[in-house]
């Protein structure tokens, strides 16, 4: 095969290899963005929370749920869950709630009286609730195209009783290796007792 025909055929075959790669981020964003998670509000919940009484939310609460062995931290997903195992499922560890200025809601962790850690987000009110959504609540691991995961939850918060703290979340869990592309939801409930104001 001569020069002359070589060029164009080498040209075609990296113009199509280029063409497969645009092809494949597409999808992976495509697939990132149908996981992000999406709020649904359970059914038959008779909040108390009202828009002018949300500092009625802020306490301090066990950090493990009432209903379940399922620490209330490990729904931050900007927490790196395998270096903070051991305090976040501590049994003794507890979390307080302030509701701070500009619809911003913050978190935190305690063990033994001491801080731990701290987060901060951006609510909104949402059907006598605070929903907290969006990209703090996002993670991404891995290499793109080759080998990632990424989650996405949604958040919301209210009382149906003053001892109790309500949470609802839903989102998905997406992970792939090269073009293989998998994912789980993530949802449940939870309550979370409240031991001190």
């Amino acid at each position: 095969m001569n020069d002359k025909t070589e060029g164009p055929i080498k040209r075609y075959y990296q113009k199509m290899k280029f063409q497969s790669l645009n092809i494949i981020s597409c999808l992976l964003m495509l697939v990132l963005i149908s996981s992000c998670a999406t709020l649904e509000i359970p059914n038959d919940f008779n909040s108390m929370i009202q828009e002018d009484n949300l500092t009625t939310l802020e306490g301090t609460y066990k950090n493990i749920a009432i209903n379940s062995n399922s620490p209330f931290w490990e729904r931050f997903s900007s927490v790196d869950i395998r270096k903070h195992k051991e305090t976040i499922n501590d049994t003794s560890s507890v979390f307080k709630l302030q509701i701070d200025p500009n619809n911003k809601i913050r978190f935190e962790l305690y063990l033994a009286g001491k801080l731990e850690m701290t987060e901060t987000f951006n609510y909104s009110y949402h059907q006598k609730g605070l929903a907290i959504k969006g990209r703090s609540n996002y993670r991404y691991e891995g290499i793109p195209l080759i080998f990632y995961r990424s989650e996405s939850q949604a958040l919301w918060l209210s009382k149906d009783n003053e001892q109790e703290l309500f949470v609802s979340f839903n989102g998905s869990a997406t992970g792939g290796i090269f073009i293989l592309i998998f994912g789980t939801p993530i949802n449940g409930e939870a309550r979370f007792m409240k031991i001190a104001k």
